[in-house]
């Protein structure tokens, strides 16, 4: 059940239970983007404390992904976007299939990042993750590929195909590849950490990563979901964005935590 909502200003809203209850609160085709980073059911202390969502048997969390996923479905505007963010055995085993069931598939997308912990010599280091992305229908949807233009290194400025193609597209960049290099984890010293009360390290999405898809995939004033906020990564590229926004999380010190990122911007 939806425990309790937060309304911060007329374009943030939060939502405190359960996500499927909160989910069917939201009108059909009312959402013009979701970007979510959900848990991954690898038994992720979030806040210090376990949660249902992620550490359930592996049958059961592929029939709770479907469960939620349809209801994204049904809130998704048709011209829509979604974003799912995990470890690529994730995506792979549990999302994959469905999504391509729901949605329209436009690309698997990765984020490398280089780590400082979790090194291993019995394996390869584990150092980025996917992000699957699909449109609510095949055509028309959003997409707006010059806000996310990669500028142009110095050195290739003097390229005669490059100075071709900026005098022939007006472009001061080149069109974004499917994988974003150069953003760094959020950890320690990065200045989006949050630190919990409790001293919990949390398993935050850097803005910059989530700013793009943002960017790309819905306009001035829209509205973006988030149904597992965490610590609020999303609704804060997003209000930074002059976008709505909706966040659904369980837990009530990470929405605490994610009000209090947003509520200098809206």
């Amino acid at each position: 059940m939806i425990k309790e909502e937060f309304p911060i200003g007329p374009n943030a809203q939060f939502k405190m239970g359960d996500v499927m209850e909160c989910l069917k609160s939201i009108p059909d085709d009312s959402v013009d983007l979701i970007v979510t980073d959900p848990p991954y059911n690898i038994g992720f202390k979030y806040g210090g404390r376990s949660r249902s969502d992620d550490k359930m048997k592996p049958n059961e969390y592929t029939a709770w992904v479907i469960e939620w996923l349809d209801e994204c479905n049904r809130v998704l505007a048709p011209h829509g976007s979604i974003y799912v963010i995990a470890y690529n055995d994730i995506l792979a085993k549990h999302y994959w299939y469905y999504m391509g069931v729901l949605f329209n598939y436009r690309r698997w997308l990765t984020w490398p990042y280089k780590m400082n912990y979790g090194h291993t010599l019995k394996n390869y280091v584990q150092a980025h993750r996917g992000i699957l992305y699909f449109t609510k229908r095949k055509k028309g949807y959003t997409f707006n590929g010059e806000e996310i233009l990669i500028p142009y290194e110095a050195k290739s400025l003097k390229a005669k195909h490059v100075i071709k193609s900026m005098k022939k597209h007006g472009r001061k960049g080149r069109p974004s590849y499917d994988w974003f290099k150069d953003i760094n984890v959020v950890q320690h010293t990065h200045p989006e950490k949050v630190k919990m009360p409790d001293g919990i390290e949390m398993n935050q999405i850097p803005e910059e990563l989530l700013s793009i898809f943002i960017k790309a995939s819905s306009n001035d004033g829209e509205l973006v979901l988030d149904p597992f906020s965490g610590t609020g990564s999303t609704a804060a590229a997003a209000v930074k964005l002059n976008r709505k926004v909706i966040v659904i999380d369980r837990e009530e010190r990470l929405l605490e935590a994610a009000i209090g990122r947003v509520s200098d911007y809206v």
